[in-house]
């Protein structure tokens, strides 16, 4: 291999495959980095089922030296591409804590990645949900208890494996001590070495003893372990110092992507590469800026400030990855895939994390709904309605006979407060659905004005009411008074399915403190 394979081997550009034709732009994109940059592979991001499997096919077939595809499947095939079978959150298979059920979940989506062509998955998360205020972990972790995290972690790792598939462990050292979300600027760890060892990193050094094949590194400033200040991306005591020599991993390490603004605020595209090869990385998941990187990396190889065995030690490990694999024997994926995914086995597994998930807390009365009296649904959502909140309201109009069903969204002003609290008043039985979800770039969770009121008038209400925390389990714990709190973990169609059937009487459901 020469110098421009070499490093095209470390780059990981990403693209959604929102096209199946050789004439569009993308595709344009990702064949000359293909052919011109030598691109080791590529992290795809939303898309359709078909079109994944057309471009994993077609780009395979370009390249002599097999491409690694990666994504985002941490809670199965959907989070990427629309129509799959929706699992419940990782929060929601850790309330289980179920070691088996975890590895067949894990298997399950494995599989379907591999399906279309995908080899990678960048999960298990095994940050800790620490801070109640963390704005990019929450339901995406498995438990603020290591062990529970540790055991979750450790079974995806095995499920993976037996599919002969690579799970990527993230966000290390540990994304979950912080209320700052890496995309828009740098979270500090402020913990002890001590601490991050039982506690942050106890989920990694299991999943490494587990043989988990790559580690993504966060962009996480932790003074303990780097008193430099520099994000672990970049840092060479925590990728080489920490990760390579003393948890002994050598497996492939992966930075997050390098255009989040904890990276872009701070370093240039050109910087920042250099940096993380320096760091120990072997895969720079990059995107937008596929070419500076690339030439970046390549000046500094050619110039003598990043050694030529140095980016072989990398490549080394990328090719052994592909190898086991078996990319060598069958690059593409299949061309009939009719039964192979969304199947109802995937779908008994979704069913059973989320039916055995639920938990109540505090409650004061009866909670299967009443057969007469007046009955109301008045929905709390931190956007917009969309799919999730439209497929639980159409479940009580099927299910129940509510007489009134709406959504106070975060557009609504504090003026109709009216409004919603006269339906209140003329209501026997009132079912909230609050659905407040974490995502990228968004920052703290937070109710609006109006939605915090309308809550809080139902708990003093005297009426018999349920709330149902769809997300995050947390802030409405918080609420002083509440009660009758049904924890999902998940806003998933199967997690508000078994709710439905918790409101109906047909599924009992633990009470927690």
């Amino acid at each position: 291999m020469n110098l421009r394979q070499l490093v095209g081997q470390m780059l990981m550009p990403g693209f959604s495959a929102n096209f199946n034709n050789e004439s569009h732009e993308t595709f344009k994109r990702v064949k000359r980095l293909v052919q011109k940059f030598s691109a080791g592979g590529f992290v795809i991001f939303q898309g359709s089922l078909v079109n994944y499997q057309w471009v994993t096919r077609k780009l395979q077939g370009m390249t002599g030296i097999p491409l690694l595809f990666a994504a985002d499947f941490e809670r199965g095939l959907a989070m990427r591409i629309e129509g799959m079978t929706q699992f419940p959150h990782n929060m929601a298979l850790g309330s289980v804590n179920d070691i088996n059920l975890a590895r067949k979940f894990a298997r399950i989506v494995a599989r379907e990645g591999l399906e279309i062509g995908v080899h990678q998955n960048y999960a298990p998360v095994l940050d800790l949900q620490e801070v109640n205020d963390n704005p990019i972990v929450n339901i995406r972790s498995f438990s603020r208890e290591p062990a529970i995290v540790s055991h979750m972690g450790k079974a995806f790792v095995d499920g993976y494996r037996k599919e002969r598939a690579i799970a990527t462990a993230k966000h290390f050292p540990g994304h979950g001590a912080t209320d700052t979300d890496s995309h828009r600027d740098i979270p500090v760890i402020a913990k002890s070495t001590e601490k991050i060892f039982s506690e942050d990193l106890l989920p990694f050094i299991n999943a490494i003893r587990a043989g988990v094949h790559s580690v993504m590194v966060g962009h996480l400033v932790v003074p303990a372990l780097d008193p430099s200040n520099l994000p672990a991306t970049l840092s060479p005591r925590i990728v080489t110092g920490v990760l390579r020599d003393e948890l002994k991993f050598d497996g492939l390490i992966v930075t997050d992507a390098m255009n989040m603004q904890a990276i872009c605020n701070y370093h240039s595209i050109k910087e920042a590469t250099i940096m993380t090869v320096k760091a120990g990385t072997d895969i720079v998941l990059v995107s937008g800026d596929d070419e500076i990187s690339f030439n970046s990396l390549y000046e500094a190889v050619r110039s003598g400030e990043i050694s030529l065995s140095r980016i072989k030690e990398s490549v080394i490990r990328i090719l052994s990855a592909k190898h086991w694999l078996g990319l060598y024997q069958m690059k593409t994926a299949k061309k009939d895939i009719a039964g192979t995914v969304n199947s109802r086995e995937a779908e008994r597994i979704s069913e059973e994390i989320a039916s055995r998930a639920l938990k109540i807390k505090n409650t004061s009365v009866s909670l299967t709904l009443p057969e007469s009296g007046k009955m109301g649904c008045i929905g709390i959502s931190d956007k917009v309605e969309g799919q999730q909140e439209i497929y639980f309201h159409e479940l009580i109009n099927n299910h129940f006979n509510s007489d009134f069903n709406f959504v106070v969204n975060n557009r609504w002003h504090l003026s109709e407060f009216e409004r919603v609290r006269q339906e209140i008043d003329n209501s026997a039985t009132l079912i909230l659905p609050v659905f407040l979800r974490i995502r990228s770039y968004q920052g703290k969770l937070k109710l609006t004005a109006l939605q915090q009121a309308v809550i809080e008038y139902v708990i003093n209400s005297g009426k018999n009411y349920i709330i149902i925390a769809f997300g995050d389990p947390y802030y409405l714990s918080g609420i002083k008074g509440i009660k009758n709190l049904v924890l999902t973990y998940s806003d998933s169609y199967y997690s508000q399915n078994a709710v439905i059937n918790f409101l109906k009487g047909k599924l009992s459901i633990q009470e927690i403190k």
